[in-house]
């Protein structure tokens, strides 16, 4: 994070994705909320800690307004996730961080 820190405050990030093997960590969590939550671009977790597909602003009771965190399907069970990097048109700003579908 340190090493990018000057890309974070300049606007050049519009986007931080994590992924992380399950939200067991609350440590590393709390950590990630301490770094990232001042930088306004928003923060997506994905994460394999369950057995079924969620999605909520919070692990473990660590997040922030730009943060979302997403736990995916039972692993080879459930179809892959679709993710989409939209860019930085007027109508790509427009679009909701997290949609169904």
């Amino acid at each position: 994070v340190d090493q990018y820190e000057s890309d974070m405050n300049n606007g050049s990030i519009r986007l931080c994705i994590i992924f992380a093997h399950s939200g067991k960590g609350v440590r590393v969590f709390r950590h990630i909320a301490e770094r990232l939550s001042g930088f306004p671009f928003p923060t997506m977790v994905f994460k394999g800690d369950g057995h079924s597909f969620s999605a909520s602003n919070t692990i473990k009771g660590v997040g922030w307004d730009l943060f979302k965190s997403v736990q995916v399907d039972a692993g080879g069970k459930a179809p892959p996730i679709k993710v989409s990097i939209l860019g930085t048109t007027k109508q790509a700003l427009k679009t909701p961080l997290l949609k169904d579908g």
